[in-house]
């Protein structure tokens, strides 16, 4: 069994409660390292808009275009 096959498969028997509690986790990392490194908060808003626009658009290819 191939890791991707093996990541295919675990994600399946995920559900919408288990994906929120993924996303909260990123969401307290996140924080986390920018507490530990406040010069990730210096940055202009347009930084993280640039950052947020190119993480999704992969997603929202796959998702809604392919």
């Amino acid at each position: 069994m191939s890791f991707i096959t093996f990541i295919n498969n675990t994600v399946r028997k995920l559900d919408g409660a288990d994906i929120g509690f993924i996303k909260l986790s990123v969401f307290a990392i996140a924080f986390l390292i920018a507490k530990y490194y406040p010069q990730v908060l210096s940055l202009d808003w347009y930084w993280y808009v640039g950052v947020a626009v190119l993480a999704a658009i992969r997603p929202f290819y796959r998702a809604y275009i392919k």
